[in-house]
């Protein structure tokens, strides 16, 4: 999947007010890999690619049955889970890369479940 902002990119803020993406910013957004869950920390990792860079991206397992209105969702099932839920949850990332809001070292996304609240 790749988003560029060159093109009209819509998108939704929190409270589902369409955000207007266009620019003409040459920067272009793509899927990158799902990596681990790493449950100590209760968290999936993955990556977009931002042009050629790789940004880490996080996103707790409580955002993620949030989203998905359930708990409870085992270990190996974690994966699974992220594929099912993949494109809001990239979407999100997009936006916080888009509005430079990184965090942590290195420098990456960093989603909760207040990020998907409308």
């Amino acid at each position: 999947m790749r988003l560029s902002t060159r093109c009209a990119l819509i998108s939704l803020d929190r409270k589902g007010r369409r955000l207007d993406l266009q620019s003409s910013d040459p920067m272009a957004i793509t899927q990158g890999e799902y990596q681990n869950y790493d449950y100590d920390r209760m968290i999936v990792r993955f990556t977009l690619m931002q042009d050629d860079v790789e940004v880490p991206c996080s996103i707790s397992t409580a955002a993620m049955d949030a989203l998905e209105g359930r708990a409870g969702v085992s270990a190996s099932q974690r994966e699974a889970q992220f594929i099912r839920l993949r494109q809001r949850i990239e979407a999100a990332a997009m936006r916080k890369i888009l509005v430079s809001e990184l965090e942590g070292t290195p420098r990456g996304v960093v989603l909760r479940s207040i990020d998907f609240r409308l």
